[in-house]
């Protein structure tokens, strides 16, 4: 191929002009801008690009706040954010997601041109304060039945829980208020009856699944150890012999003889309608109240 003068200098010109021109300037990681041309004249345009620091991949929901011009946009499923109609000027733009450590960045942006901007975020370890459940063991009692009884809704119940809210000074207080129930003193202790039935009525009482004796109960003459001195002067046990009760100051069972601290549950049968089979006595239409203790 035959190269003529004019095409040797045509080559010559452009490589001229190709060692005269300027390198093309290299990319900022963080910050960008575009040339104004086609651009509002007035005010600038800034984009945030908001990524997370450990991956890369682009946050969704983070907030980007420009702080003086009082702009504000949250970045869409590819993590960007665009602010329109910026005054030109330098401003602080922050940028905030729940869970992130938040970010600030300044920037100085001028009339027509784009700015862009990116910002990495890095979780944010939030420390918790130490968390400490206390809680007192408390004795419970054997599966007595007293929920299963309380579900099936026959009787009155006063649960451990009510016990502890009632600050009773005596286990008698606990059954004032109770429906159908009445609470009188006497010079032996409380009697406790039931509104449905006469003065004379007797209820009957089960202390942690033993039914309590009453006076009927119990025969005319009761076998007892009489202690004697012996010819020391000592005392000694001598067989049983037969006493009169009759004649005796034997205590009746009460109520008060218990203290409410010692309570874990009542229950309470206004009549044999609502008794359950296992604390029906042959006889005992006067009501019953079962009494479980906290040591049973």
């Amino acid at each position: 191929m035959r190269v003529t003068p004019l095409v040797l200098l045509s080559l010559l010109a452009q490589l001229a002009a190709a060692w005269r021109a300027p390198c093309p300037a290299a990319a900022q990681d963080t910050l960008q801008r575009d040339s104004p041309r086609g651009r509002s004249a007035d005010s600038a345009t800034i984009i945030v690009t908001v990524t997370r620091a450990e991956s890369g991949l682009p946050l969704y929901g983070a907030r980007v706040t420009l702080r003086h011009a009082a702009a504000s946009a949250a970045t869409d499923s590819r993590g960007i954010a665009r602010l329109d109609g910026v005054p030109p000027g330098t401003d602080t733009v922050d940028i905030r997601l729940l869970g992130y450590q938040p970010q600030r960045r300044a920037v100085t942006s001028r009339a027509g041109e784009v700015l862009r901007l990116a910002v990495a975020l890095e979780r944010l370890a939030q420390p918790l304060d130490t968390v400490r459940v206390t809680a007192r063991q408390r004795a419970l009692p054997f599966d007595n039945g007293f929920a299963m009884r309380r579900k099936a809704g026959f009787g009155q119940f006063i649960s451990h829980d009510d016990v502890q809210h009632r600050h009773a000074a005596h286990t008698s207080d606990l059954l004032r208020g109770i429906p159908g129930v009445l609470v009188t003193y006497g010079r032996g202790g409380p009697h406790i009856a039931m509104a449905r039935n006469t003065s004379h009525c007797h209820v009957r009482y089960w202390l942690d699944g033993v039914l309590v004796p009453d006076d009927e109960d119990l025969p005319s003459t009761i076998a007892t150890r009489v202690s004697r001195p012996n010819a020391s002067g000592q005392s000694s046990n001598q067989p049983p012999v037969m006493v009169d009760r009759l004649n005796q100051d034997l205590p009746t069972f009460h109520v008060d003889m218990l203290r409410p601290e010692e309570i874990e549950s009542i229950e309470i049968y206004r009549g044999p309608s609502e008794t359950p089979a296992q604390f029906r006595v042959q006889g005992a239409t006067c009501g019953v109240i079962v009494i479980w203790t906290r040591s049973s």
